[in-house]
């Protein structure tokens, strides 16, 4: 029988102007608590840095992509939760306290995963990657994050019924795939007949912000 659902594709109308609405919103914040982000800046490198090695950058050169910054903002409930609405473009429930850098490791000799920031609500699983560098593995590496993902979640002897949309979001600096789109999104369909979807209820996005400046025209 055929669900009644409506494919991911369509249920998340990825919006276009979110490149610019992103960074403002980042930008607010900091203005907001930036005494209270620098004070925990330097405090963050007490006993870290020896003499020999790199400093870290002085916090007035921070932007939303470096590691601290994006997650001091992010941890802030009520912002990530604006972030993934436009991102994704659809309303959400209640977050749980966003973690970041949050470490899953399956085995003693398995690849462990972590994640900049996760959270997720009744529905919906999310990890939200700041992708300032671009490899090619980055796509197998948002595959690998998914599966590990759904491990963390789903316990022993539960059925696969309970397992939430995963949603594993890339914002990239620059264009991973070279074609000059905004936002690239993937879910999983049939070779042979497109409009058929596998409906796993996962899905990949990622950003290119090198395109904001395009998208603010639009706002």
């Amino acid at each position: 029988m055929r669900s009644n659902k409506q494919p991911l594709s369509i249920r998340y109308k990825i919006c276009p102007k979110a490149n610019c609405k992103i960074f403002q919103n980042f930008s607010k914040l900091v203005q907001k608590k930036q005494k209270f982000i620098d004070c925990n800046y330097e405090k963050s490198f007490e006993g870290v840095y020896m003499e020999k090695l790199i400093k870290p950058k002085p916090f007035e050169k921070l932007t939303c992509s470096d590691n601290f910054m994006f997650a001091k903002v992010m941890e802030d409930p009520e912002l990530c939760k604006s972030v993934l609405e436009i991102l994704l473009g659809i309303k959400i429930g209640k977050l749980s306290y966003p973690e970041p850098e949050k470490t899953i490791q399956t085995a003693p000799d398995a690849k462990g995963i972590r994640l900049d920031v996760h959270t997720h609500d009744g529905k919906h699983d999310f990890d939200i990657e700041m992708q300032t560098t671009l490899y090619k593995e980055l796509r197998k590496r948002s595959r690998y994050y998914q599966s590990l993902m759904d491990v963390d979640y789903l316990l022993k002897g539960h059925p696969y019924s309970k397992l939430k949309e995963n949603i594993v979001i890339f914002i990239c600096l620059d264009d991973l795939f070279k074609q000059g789109l905004p936002v690239y999104t993937f879910e999983n369909v049939c070779l042979e007949n497109n409009s058929v979807k596998l409906e796993d209820r996962t899905l990949k996005v990622f950003y290119n912000c090198s395109k904001w400046k395009d998208a603010s025209k639009m706002v």
